[in-house]
């Protein structure tokens, strides 16, 4: 189910009879986008997720269940139907990957020298930077 607090009630309501014994799990904007932080997910994209949860078959559900493991293959699969896909030279992303992990390494460098703060998405940054470079087989080396 996906909905609000009152919608989701009133499903339940019309789904089990008042005294029915149930378990309920919970998923929240927070624990999804907890889940797929490494994807650095906007809000929307996070309500999306969850309503795929939501409308996961109940027949699959009980069946498989539903852990964070699986929130980043249907965030990813989401925005695989939602992304336009760009044709870009293996050349050219070759640059702008050495020219971002080079902002990322100095943005990492004035940190630690506390000249300022390391925004939250740095570690986001290298994750992605690190898995273009693991498409394209390079190495830090080769930039």
């Amino acid at each position: 189910m996906f909905g609000n607090r009152k919608e989701i009630c009133n499903q339940l309501n019309k789904m089990f009879i008042g005294d029915e014994p149930l378990a309920v799990l919970f998923w929240t904007e927070a624990s999804i986008a907890e889940a797929c932080w490494k994807m650095d997910p906007t809000p929307s994209e996070v309500i999306a997720v969850m309503e795929a949860i939501g409308n996961t078959p109940y027949e699959q559900y009980q069946a498989e269940g539903m852990s964070p493991a699986q929130f980043p293959a249907m965030l990813h699969a989401y925005r695989q139907t939602t992304q336009p896909q760009v044709d870009v030279s293996e050349a050219v992303l070759k640059v702008l990957i050495k020219h971002a992990a080079r902002d990322v390494n100095h943005q990492t460098e004035l940190a630690r020298q506390g000249l300022m703060p390391a925004p939250a998405s740095l570690t986001r940054t290298e994750y992605q930077i690190n898995e273009l470079r693991a498409l394209l087989g390079m190495t830090e080396e080769e930039e």
